[in-house]
């Protein structure tokens, strides 16, 4: 008789655990949580109710442990977070690509230089696509 033995179907799901069903990002926010918690709870403790402090101190404990739980789009929370911020405060709204363009046959460019429609036909497509021009 054969042995039989269960294989798991996506083994790209699979995470290593440390401690119980938490791998090593989840321990890591769950002991800055926790440590978080208790200097909340003995900085409270001093001025406040004891209920007072035990509840801010739980509040503080889900707010640095809940990001070790969190993967939106499957992406860790931390890089999910930097991505955004770079994403739509660092980059600019609209943003001007220049290309540069290599003529395949080696004769020269003529060189004239524009005449007066032609420059404000230039600067009326220009400003069609958003694009400032400084004389």
């Amino acid at each position: 008789m054969a042995i039989q033995r269960e294989v798991l179907q996506d083994i790209t799901k699979y995470k290593t655990t440390v401690i119980g069903p938490f791998d090593k990002r989840q321990c890591l926010f769950i002991v800055i949580g926790a440590v978080a918690a208790v200097l909340t709870y003995f900085t409270l403790g001093i001025e406040f109710v004891k209920d007072f402090t035990i509840m801010a101190s739980a509040v503080v404990f889900v707010i640095f442990a809940l990001p070790g739980f969190f993967y939106p789009y499957g992406v860790p929370l931390e890089k999910f977070i930097y991505t955004t911020f770079k994403l739509y405060i660092l980059t600019p709204k609209n943003r001007v690509y220049k290309t540069e363009f290599e003529m395949e046959s080696s004769e020269p460019i003529p060189t004239r230089k524009p005449g007066f429609f032609e420059k404000r036909k230039l600067k009326k497509e220009l400003k069609e696509h958003n694009i400032e021009v400084y004389n």
